[in-house]
C-alpha cells in the first residue's frame, strides 16, 4: 500500500493503544502514538522510492564507518590490555577472532555477489516485509522490565504488525512466514493507489479500532 496509507493506519494502531490506555487506567499507552507510526513505515526502509529507503545508504554510510572506528579503537584497547597484564599475546588473539568476523560482514556488505546471493535479505518486501522484525521486537519488549519502554516496543511492533497486515492485502502480498516459506502471502488482490486501497485501509483501520475494547483492561 502506499506510504500515506501505512502512516494513516499506524496512526490509527497507536490511537487503539491510548483508548486501551484510557479504559485501563494506564495513561502511559498513549506513548505508543509515537512508535506505532514509526513501525508503520519501518517495513518500507527497503524500498528507495521511500523517504527511510533514500536516508538508508546514508544511514549504512555512518554505521559502516562508525563499525571501523569501532574496530580500530578495540584492537588498541585490546592491546593495551594486554601489555597492563603482560599478557599481550593471548589479548591479540582475542581481539583478532572477535574483529575479523565484523571486518568480514563489512565487506560483505559491499561485495556485489554477496548482494546477489543474499538478495533476499536487501530487495523490497524482503527480510524486511517477514514476522522476524516485528517478533523480535516483542521478544525485546517481554525482556524489558521498564514500562515506557515496553509500551514504546510494543507500539513499534504493533505499527509493525499493521504495515504487514495491509500489505498482505495487495496484490504482491508479504513472505511472512520466512524463513519457513519465501512464498508472498496475499489475502486479497488490492491494487495500490485505488479507490479499493483507501476502503479496505479504512475498514482495516476501523477493526484495529475495535480491538481495545475486546482485550480485558
Amino acid at each position: 500500500m502506499m506510504g500515506k496509507t501505512h502512516k494513516t493506519i499506524g496512526i490509527i494502531t497507536g490511537l487503539a493503544f491510548s483508548i486501551y490506555g484510557v479504559l485501563s487506567g494506564n495513561s502511559l499507552y498513549t506513548l505508543a502514538l509515537v512508535t506505532a507510526p514509526l513501525g508503520a513505515m519501518l517495513p518500507d526502509i527497503d524500498h528507495n522510492s521511500t523517504k527511510l529507503g533514500r536516508a538508508r545508504k546514508a544511514i549504512f554510510g555512518l554505521i559502516e564507518k562508525a563499525v571501523l572506528l569501532s574496530i580500530v579503537i578495540a584492537f588498541l584497547l585490546f592491546i593495551m590490555i594486554g601489555f597492563s597484564q603482560g599478557l599481550i599475546f593471548i589479548y591479540m588473539v582475542k581481539a583478532i577472532f572477535i574483529i575479523i568476523p565484523i571486518i568480514v560482514c563489512v565487506i560483505c556488505s559491499q561485495s556485489e555477489w554477496a548482494r546477489k546471493k543474499f538478495k533476499f535479505f536487501i530487495k523490497h518486501r524482503g527480510i524486511m516485509h517477514t514476522l522476524i522484525v516485528p517478533l523480535t521486537i516483542l521478544i525485546g519488549a517481554k525482556m524489558n522490565s521498564y514500562q515506557v519502554m515496553n509500551i514504546l516496543l510494543l507500539g513499534l511492533a504493533a505499527g509493525y504488525l499493521s504495515h504487514l497486515v495491509a500489505d498482505c492485502l495487495t496484490h504482491d502480498g508479504c513472505p511472512i512466514l520466512y524463513p519457513l516459506s519465501k512464498t508472498s502471502i496475499h489475502l486479497m488482490n488490492i491494487k495500490t493507489n485505488t479507490v479499493k486501497e483507501y476502503i479496505v485501509a479504512f475498514l482495516l483501520s476501523g477493526g484495529i479500532i475495535c480491538i481495545p475494547f475486546l482485550l480485558p483492561h
